[in-house]
């Protein structure tokens, strides 16, 4: 029977009308092949430190925030701590960083540490009331220690955005980021994305 599971708590602190902060912890366990201990968000090794044939379960905290400096300027960022511990041993293919997969012999006792975050700077309602445009700088998913195998390199995730409120009910926001570094490596070229998103509240 192949499951997984997922527990948590959030608890959420505001300190004054113009800045919050937001704490959360959450455990979880995935049988071996369905690890994905990042929400498909940074490198393949990060979302599964052990790789394909492990069992995994991890520990992540959390913390994110905002701060309004001025009615339209606030700084908001982000950052999680990930311990993910290998269930069972044996040979498994882990990520090589590169596309491809290398096998390598885990033991039930293994762990790995896991980073990412983000910061980043919006102006609400510059260029019209419900409008938001701003930048992001962001560091993916990397596993910084691990008895299995580490990163080499660091990533980092660049975006620019403007949310323009067409109506009450109607958003478009363009956009474009850049994430330098891919699955934190430095031998891999820079992926550059352009978007177009509409978004629809009723």
């Amino acid at each position: 029977m192949r499951f997984f599971a997922k527990v948590g708590s959030r608890l959420k602190i505001i300190l004054n009308g113009k800045s919050k902060i937001g704490v959360a912890y959450s455990r979880t366990f995935a049988p071996s092949g369905k690890a994905d201990l990042t929400g498909g968000t940074g490198s393949f090794l990060a979302a599964r430190p052990f790789g394909d044939n492990i069992a995994t379960s991890s520990d992540s905290v959390g913390v994110q925030g905002f701060y309004r400096l001025a009615p339209r300027l606030q700084v908001h960022g982000w950052g999680v701590y990930t311990r993910a511990n290998a269930e069972n041993s044996g040979v498994s293919s882990v990520s090589d960083g590169r596309g491809g997969v290398v096998l390598l012999n885990v033991d039930g006792d293994d762990r790995a540490d896991i980073v990412y975050a983000a910061i980043g700077i919006s102006f609400p309602d510059v260029g019209g009331e419900g409008n938001l445009p701003g930048i992001l700088v962001g560091l993916p998913a990397r596993v910084t220690s691990s008895n299995v195998r580490r990163e080499r390199d660091t990533s980092y995730h660049i975006e620019a955005f403007y949310r323009f409120e067409v109506n009450d009910n109607i958003s478009i926001t363009p956009g474009v980021w850049a994430v330098v570094n891919p699955e934190n490596d430095s031998r891999n070229d820079t992926q550059w994305v352009w978007l177009l998103r509409t978004g629809f509240n009723f």
